[in-house]
């Protein structure tokens, strides 16, 4: 693979990483919204928080590993 395709696909991929957290923040918004003027809100929707929240720290943990690793040769 060349250098020029590697970087293409590297960039690809936080890109994609980018696109997929700031879709869960709006996501994470929405859902407060939510819980905000809904009474019992809290409770309700909970479950659903705790989703949102694990699947953006999974999307963020992995952007950063892929910033952090090194390139390898």
């Amino acid at each position: 693979m060349k250098t020029g395709e590697a970087r293409g696909i590297y960039s690809s991929v936080l890109k994609s990483y980018n696109e997929q957290k700031f879709k869960l923040s709006k996501q994470r918004e929405e859902l407060k919204e939510r819980m905000e003027s809904t009474p019992d809100g809290k409770t309700r929707y909970a479950d659903e928080a705790a989703t949102l929240e694990l699947k953006y720290n999974a999307v963020a943990e992995k952007q950063i590993n892929m910033l952090e690793s090194p390139v390898r040769q």
